[in-house]
């Protein structure tokens, strides 16, 4: 740089120095004076350069301060210039932007992804971001609003106030419309502090609707079980009653009674045991089945089981079924509760000097049904017809609710307990199939049952 500079100095003093020669030869310029101006010019260039170097000595220090602030971790630094040293600086700033840059994208992407609905807030408690889960709760232009014409309930707008003047957290459960009620756990935080921006509040929406219906569900359980268990408990203690003081020496009321009594503790007896069978499902039902099991061999031996029962009724059992064997994953007894379950329904709903069809078919995956369609490998269809009375269209999903009876049920038969479509539901899921239920009021019931098939190995 040094050099440079001297050779500058020297390529302007040349035409210089010429142009004082030729004057003062030509008697135009005193010697003298061509002298002084000689000195003189060369003097404000050594200052010149002077200041240049020292300019660049500072350019130097300030750079190699610069560049040990970095810390690059490069080796053999001190063979560096300070213009390489600069460079290294400049592309290491640019590698750093480029990595907030990315890192920003990511927390961008992660922030929008949550599942929880999250809503920052400014000084004004307006809206300055919200995530898809948020947008999908309040709609989509919410940026910029004020909170309370977003989140329209007294309690959560109350606690965002208490927010912003304690700086503490604040928690409370909160119900929405937004259509169906759902219902949301509310967190609010002071976040101004921990992201140094305009972000003053992170509120934060957690739908626990799940939760609030399973707990709902289970206390409408327990309700109806001990509806279901005091019904039949209170006859017999009635009749028990009875023949210990009225009916005690009548042997026709006591044999009345005690078939009555009998009826009833077989009623008790149905339901206990189909509550301990939706008990042991619930337990089993993170646990595979991985025995191999022959689908014909289940289904013949339902229809032999409950081939008396449909001839008390004149029904026929029809077990339509291709020379191909069906084999599926699961546990044996499991299936054959389901079938029989389902076939022994059939029966009891169906008309009289009617038929129970079971066909079996095989389906690819185009044929399924949207509760397994995106599974791979083949399934097996069976479904079971019955002709009866049929089945309202509002009744159909509710049919596998526990305890839920239709009013062409209950009045068709008073021996069922409502766990038994419940029972099927869940060996269903424990087995990773699908149910699906088809009918038509007047005619026909059809219930359709699709398991995967077993791998062959």
């Amino acid at each position: 740089m040094l050099g440079q500079a001297l050779k500058y100095v020297l390529f302007a003093l040349v035409p210089f120095v010429a142009a004082s020669v030729a004057l003062v030869q030509k008697g135009m310029l005193d010697s003298s004076i061509a002298l002084f101006l000689f000195y003189a010019t060369a003097v404000g260039c050594v200052l010149v350069i002077l200041m240049l170097l020292e300019r660049w000595t500072e350019l130097t220090r300030h750079i190699d301060t610069i560049f040990s602030q970095a810390a690059l971790g490069l080796p053999n630094t001190t063979d560096l210039s300070p213009i390489d040293k600069l460079h290294a600086v400049i592309e290491h700033r640019k590698q750093g932007e480029e990595h907030a840059r990315h890192n920003t994208n990511v927390w961008e992407a992660l922030f929008e992804h949550l599942p929880d609905a999250l809503i920052l807030l400014d000084a004004a408690n307006k809206v300055v971001s919200a995530n898809t889960m948020a947008r999908k709760i309040f709609g989509q232009q919410i940026e910029g609003k004020i909170i309370s014409a977003v989140v329209r309930h007294p309690q959560a707008l109350k606690a965002i106030d208490t927010a912003v003047e304690d700086g503490l957290q604040h928690t409370l459960e909160i119900t929405l419309n937004t259509p169906q009620e759902r219902h949301y756990v509310l967190i609010i935080e002071a976040v101004a502090e921990k992201l140094h921006s305009v972000v003053r509040l992170l509120v934060t929406l957690q739908d626990h609707s799940a939760i609030k219906q399973a707990q709902r569900a289970h206390a409408d359980f327990v309700a109806y079980a001990s509806h279901e268990l005091r019904t039949p408990l209170t006859a017999l203690l009635g009749f028990i009653e009875t023949l210990q003081g009225a009916a005690k020496d009548d042997p026709v009321a006591r044999a009345q009674f005690l078939s009555i009594m009998q009826e009833q503790a077989s009623r008790m007896s149905r339901l206990i045991n189909d509550l301990l069978s939706l008990s042991r499902l619930e337990q089993k039902r993170n646990v595979p089945a991985e025995d191999y099991i022959a689908l014909g061999a289940v289904l013949q031996t339902t229809v032999d089981v409950l081939q008396i029962k449909a001839a008390q009724k004149e029904m026929t059992l029809a077990l339509n079924m291709p020379d191909e064997s069906f084999a599926v994953l699961g546990d044996a007894d499991e299936l054959t509760q389901l079938f029989q379950n389902v076939v022994d329904n059939a029966i009891k709903y169906g008309n009289e000097n009617s038929s129970v069809t079971i066909e079996v078919v095989k389906k690819e995956n185009a044929q399924l049904p949207d509760a397994v369609h995106d599974r791979t490998g083949d399934f097996v269809e069976v479904s079971i017809t019955n002709q009866g009375d049929g089945i309202a269209p509002d009744d159909i999903p509710r049919l596998t609710e526990r305890f839920f009876r239709t009013s062409t049920a209950r009045a068709k038969s008073d021996t069922g307990t409502g766990l038994g479509l419940s029972i099927v539901k869940h060996i269903i899921a424990r087995h990773e199939g699908a149910f699906v239920i088809e009918s038509e009021l007047g005619s026909y019931t059809r219930m359709r049952i699709y398991l995967p098939l077993a791998s062959e190995t």
